[in-house]
């Protein structure tokens, strides 16, 4: 599967981008809006800025029903990290 990078409003493949080596990313990242969120998800609709936050997204929860659920109400989470600071922020409880 090919993951397809928005760049500058265009789509680049990701073997596309790492070829770039003459780009400013700081400046490419934080000169406007609409290049804060330069990898996109090519089965739904998700954006992230960061191309490790992409394949996380595709690993673990892109398609996946939540399979963490909290022993003390119904939240229910796709990842552990999240499901434990769930607990410590809205229980009290430090695990």
């Amino acid at each position: 599967m090919e993951v397809v990078v928005m760049f500058n409003k265009e789509a680049v493949s990701v073997s596309g981008l790492k070829r770039m080596k003459h780009c400013d990313w700081t400046s490419s990242t934080t000169s406007t809006s609409d290049n804060l969120h330069l990898y996109a998800c090519p089965r739904c609709t998700k954006r992230y800025k960061f191309r490790t936050s992409l394949y996380r997204h595709l690993k673990f929860e892109c398609g996946k029903e939540p399979s963490f659920r909290c022993p003390h109400c119904s939240y229910m989470t796709k990842q552990k990290a999240p499901m434990q600071r769930h607990i410590r922020h809205t229980h009290g409880i430090n695990i």
